[in-house]
């Protein structure tokens, strides 16, 4: 599978990057939703998007949109206090979640 992860804080990019590739998938980080649209675009398709929330430049509600433009039926998930993967998180929730399970 290939992740596309984008947060604004580097500390968690390193973090959630190590625990994918760990457990063998193919990671791609961007640290800011403009970066991670660019990124979507070029070295996409993607299998799933990990998105912050507040990021700088465009925001992930701003990048959902734009890669649910791209593609309609593509797996994406924000990563907040408040949402599905709620921070902080252990790594097995985050498979799961990407797994879809």
């Amino acid at each position: 599978m290939k992740i596309l992860v984008a947060d604004d804080e580097e500390p968690m990019l390193e973090v959630i990057s190590a625990m994918l590739t760990h457990a063998k998938y193919e990671v791609e980080c961007a640290s800011n939703g403009i970066d991670a649209l660019r990124l979507y675009r070029e070295r996409g398709p993607f299998d799933f998007v990990l998105t912050g929330l507040a990021m700088p430049g465009m925001n992930g509600v701003e990048l959902m949109e734009a890669v649910l433009q791209e593609n309609s039926k593509q797996r994406i998930a924000f990563m907040t206090a408040y949402s599905v993967l709620q921070r902080p998180f252990e790594p097995e929730q985050l498979l799961r979640l990407i797994e879809g399970k």
